[in-house]
């Protein structure tokens, strides 16, 4: 079984999305990163910009405008200031 780690996006009002996924790209004010499961903790500032989740070869593109980014072990929280989602509804 291919290793996840668990995003999960959590606005001040709810929480927006949890779910297994195989790697996150976001926006930080230092660039663009990509977390993949078991990376490093990790505590990072946001800008406004696309996150990207890749979960079974399918990229699932959300949109944050500034927060921030926690890893600690497999759980991934992103704490934006405000959140889109990009998804296609079928």
């Amino acid at each position: 079984m291919t290793k996840q780690l668990k995003l999960k996006i959590v606005t001040p009002e709810r929480l927006i999305l949890e779910e297994l996924v195989d790697q996150v790209t976001l926006p930080t004010t230092e660039g663009e990163i990509t977390i993949l499961p078991d990376h490093v903790p990790l505590i990072t500032g946001l800008t406004s910009g696309d996150v990207i989740a890749k979960t079974k070869g399918e990229d699932v593109p959300m949109a944050v405008a500034g927060g921030i980014r926690l890893r600690r072990s497999r759980f991934s929280p992103i704490l934006p200031s405000m959140f889109k989602s990009c998804r296609k509804r079928r």
